[in-house]
């Protein structure tokens, strides 16, 4: 997919186009899958063998811990992909909310497309992130803003992308 293509499908799905890289991160969710099977193999033990309520009550913590740590990752998952929309307050133009971005955040790298009225920014590394994509899509009446993880071996970051995001809507 071309970069013209990617940022119209930005503009009418409001999402990433996903890639192998954004399917390969569901490999992420083996771990409550695997919660959820130990539990249901607990409940399986108490019910052929009688093993006491114990292994009930601990079996149960299993699948609501496991459908929870599942439920968090599809979220983050998604959220990586989707995009925000914000309207657009004021006028400037796109090496305004460069600067501005350059400014409030700690970028390694930052390239403006105004052929395609976009911005793409990367931040550095910092002890909650191995460094951010920034992506700024400037639609008609609204900008369409998105944080994710700047490389594939980072699937998931805990709070790094909602903050980049509030401080997205307090520059625009």
């Amino acid at each position: 997919m071309t970069e013209k293509e990617t940022i119209q499908h930005i503009i009418t799905t409001r999402k990433f186009p996903r890639t192998f890289d954004d399917y390969a991160n569901y490999i992420f969710l083996v771990g409550p899958i695997a919660f959820v099977a130990i539990g249901f193999s607990m409940i399986y033990n108490y019910i052929k063998f009688h093993t006491g309520l114990l292994i009930l009550t601990i079996s149960i913590l299993f699948i609501f811990l496991g459908l929870l740590f599942a439920f968090f990752v599809l979220t983050r998952l998604n959220d990586n992909i989707t995009f925000k929309s914000i309207s657009a307050i004021t006028d400037d133009n796109m090496d305004n909310i460069a600067e501005r971005l350059n400014q409030k955040f700690n970028l390694r790298r930052i390239d403006v497309n105004k052929e395609l009225n976009s911005i793409v920014a990367f931040t550095k590394i910092t002890a909650f992130s191995w460094g951010e994509r920034l992506t700024l899509v400037f639609d008609k009446d609204c900008i369409l803003v998105n944080s994710r993880p700047s490389g594939s071996t980072q699937p998931l970051t805990f709070i790094k992308d909602r903050q980049n995001i509030k401080k997205l809507e307090q520059i625009l």
